[in-house]
C-alpha cells in the first residue's frame, strides 16, 4: 500500500508471525497510521512490548478471567433474559442499535464502574478510538474531537467518583499495590473505555448478518442450541471484529516506515 506506506498482511500465518514478532513489529512506537498520533506519548497495553505489555495486560485481564466473571454471570444473566424478552415483545427491532449495542453497553459500562457521564459516552469514545488509528482522512479528523474528550475525561476523573468494585478502580489499585506503574493507571483506562465496545457490538452484529444470510445452519442452531458456542466462535472466525492492527518496524523513525497486520473485515447488517 504505497499511499501510506505500508506492508498488509492477510494470511493467518503471516498475522500470526507478525504479532508474535515484537522485536521487529514494535506496538511501542505506534499503532496508528497516522505519525501525529504516533507521537504522543500512550500508557495503554496496546501501545507497549514484551515484559511491559504482559505485566499491563495481566492487570488488565484479571477481571474478564472466567473465575472473575462468574461473581457477575447472574447480574449478565438476568440483563439477557430482559433484553430479549424486551425484544420479543416488539413487532421488529434493529439488530445493531437494539440488540448488539445494548448489552456490551448495559454490561460493560457498569464493570469498568464510571460516573454516569462517562458511561454514556463510552460508546462514542470507542468508536472514535478505532477511527483515529487509520489514516488522516476526513473520518479520523472528525473523530478527533471525541478521542480528545476521552482523553480530557480520562485525565480528570476522580478516584472517588469510580464505582469502589469496578475494573476502573482495580487499576489504581494495582498502581498502589506496585503491579503496574501508578503513573500507567489513568492510560490503562483507556483499554476499558475505548477497545471494550466496538469488538463486542461488531462480533455480535456479524453474528446475526451470517445467521440471517444462512437459514439452514440458523435452524441447525434453533434445533439444537449446544451449537451456540461453535456458532459465536465461528462468527468470529469469519468475520473479525477487529478491523486491523497497525505496528511500526524498526526501520528509521524518520522514515516512518510502518507495517500492517490486518485480518478480514466483513460490515455487519442491521
Amino acid at each position: 500500500m504505497t499511499q501510506h506506506d505500508v506492508w498488509a498482511l492477510g494470511r493467518h500465518a503471516d498475522v500470526r508471525a507478525a504479532l508474535r514478532a515484537d522485536d521487529v513489529l514494535v506496538s511501542g512506537r505506534g499503532v496508528s497510521l497516522n505519525a501525529s498520533l504516533n507521537d504522543q506519548p500512550s500508557r495503554t497495553t496496546l501501545m507497549s512490548d514484551g515484559d511491559l505489555h504482559l505485566k499491563r495486560r495481566k492487570v488488565l485481564m484479571k477481571p474478564m478471567m472466567p473465575s472473575a466473571l462468574k461473581e457477575v454471570r447472574s447480574q449478565i444473566d438476568r440483563l439477557a433474559d430482559d433484553l430479549v424478552s424486551d425484544l420479543l415483545s416488539r413487532a421488529s427491532f434493529d439488530g445493531i442499535a437494539d440488540f448488539a449495542r445494548h448489552l456490551p453497553v448495559a454490561v460493560i459500562s457498569h464493570l469498568v464502574g464510571l460516573p454516569e457521564g462517562g458511561r454514556e459516552r463510552m460508546l462514542d469514545w470507542a468508536a472514535a478510538t478505532f477511527n483515529v488509528l487509520g489514516p488522516n482522512n476526513a473520518r479520523a479528523l472528525a473523530s478527533g474531537p471525541a478521542m480528545g474528550d476521552m482523553i480530557q475525561y480520562v485525565l480528570s476523573v476522580g478516584r472517588s467518583e469510580l464505582e469502589p468494585d469496578g475494573w476502573a478502580a482495580r487499576i489504581f489499585e494495582a498502581g498502589d499495590g506496585g503491579a503496574i506503574d501508578a503513573e500507567d493507571a489513568r492510560g490503562l483506562l483507556i483499554d476499558y473505555i475505548g477497545p471494550s465496545l466496538d469488538t463486542t457490538i461488531l462480533g455480535t452484529g456479524h453474528l446475526l448478518h451470517l445467521l440471517g444470510s444462512h437459514p439452514a445452519e440458523y435452524a441447525r442452531v434453533l434445533a439444537d442450541p449446544k451449537l451456540i458456542p461453535a456458532a459465536v466462535n465461528e462468527a468470529l472466525r469469519v468475520g473479525s471484529p477487529v478491523r486491523g492492527l497497525y505496528v511500526a518496524s524498526r526501520a528509521s523513525r524518520r522514515s516512518r516506515t510502518r507495517r500492517m497486520t490486518c485480518r478480514s473485515h466483513r460490515a455487519s447488517a442491521s
